[in-house]
């Protein structure tokens, strides 16, 4: 069991999570969009940190909820 300021730092912590990742695809977006002369970067999409940050925000109401 948590309390509420706990529930919401999780849901903040996987919040954040979530936007990394959004951010990590549009960097890849970016870079296949406006191509560099030289050789394309291959760059890997990190989805483990979305569901990293969904599992948290679940994790944290679920423990929240336990009462």
């Amino acid at each position: 069991m948590i309390n509420s300021s706990q529930m919401i730092n999780g849901l903040w912590m996987g919040i954040v999570l979530i936007v990394i990742d959004a951010m990590s695809g549009f960097a890849v977006v970016l870079t296949y969009r406006f191509p560099q002369p030289t050789a394309p970067l291959k760059m890997k999409q990190p989805r483990w940190l979305a569901v990293a940050g969904a599992a948290m925000i679940a994790f944290s109401f679920l423990l929240y909820f336990a009462k």
